[in-house]
């Protein structure tokens, strides 16, 4: 509810076709400067922290109820291929992301965002990873993507896909994700198609980091 107080404006003020005392308009500019007054800083505040639809609002942790969304997209990015085969994903920037590898790669996730007392939060992210490599390399049965967390975390994996008849699929093997092809197919040649989708979520800040491989998609 606005603060603007109006009554003290006398509207009847100055009086038609007699003497008016001066002091009457000073008293109804002062009122109308101090409600002007209160008006510009409560339309400073609204302009400050009110959502827009021509710049992006920064809501602060704070929790919205009861709305329904409709045409709402996460926001995507392309990471490309890891630098040194290690790569940080900054959590903040992107609902989901995507990474070509070449060979072992270390993703480390940074940035989650910190819990407030009142609002306990729960962040979560897609990651694609789609390989490049040459059908001829030795190693390609022994490529291994590893995941960190910033924090000192720890990383819990949970491996959902188990479908022996999948084309390409993750196997956690001794803490690491291993490329492993269809079982009664020792190489595919279309294993580059593949994108394999992890999910990766924390409610603690990062402190514990849970990922889910979703599966294999051509």
């Amino acid at each position: 509810m606005s603060n603007i107080i109006t009554t003290s404006i006398d509207e009847s003020f100055p009086v038609q076709g007699q003497d008016n005392n001066s002091q009457g308009f000073r008293n109804n500019f002062s009122a109308i400067k101090n409600a002007l007054t209160v008006a510009k800083s409560e339309i400073t505040s609204l302009e400050n922290t009110s959502v827009k639809n021509n710049v992006g609002t920064n809501f602060n942790g704070n929790k919205l109820e009861n709305i329904v969304f409709n045409n709402v997209s996460d926001l995507y990015k392309n990471k490309g291929i890891p630098e040194d085969q290690q790569i940080s994903l900054d959590v903040k920037d992107a609902k989901a992301f995507k990474i070509k590898c070449i060979g072992n790669t270390t993703v480390r996730f940074t940035s989650w965002p910190q819990n407030q007392p009142s609002v306990a939060k729960l962040h979560k992210i897609l990651l694609h990873i789609q390989f490049e490599l040459d059908p001829a390399d030795v190693n390609l049965l022994n490529y291994r993507i590893n995941f960190s967390t910033d924090l000192g975390g720890e990383i819990r994996s949970y491996r959902q896909n188990t479908d022996e008849y999948a084309a390409w699929r993750y196997e956690v093997i001794a803490g690491g994700w291993y490329l492993k092809p269809w079982k009664y197919d020792a190489v595919s040649t279309n294993y580059n198609d593949y994108e394999h989708v992890f999910e990766a979520w924390s409610y603690n800040n990062g402190l514990a980091v849970f990922i889910k491989y979703l599966g294999s998609f051509a």
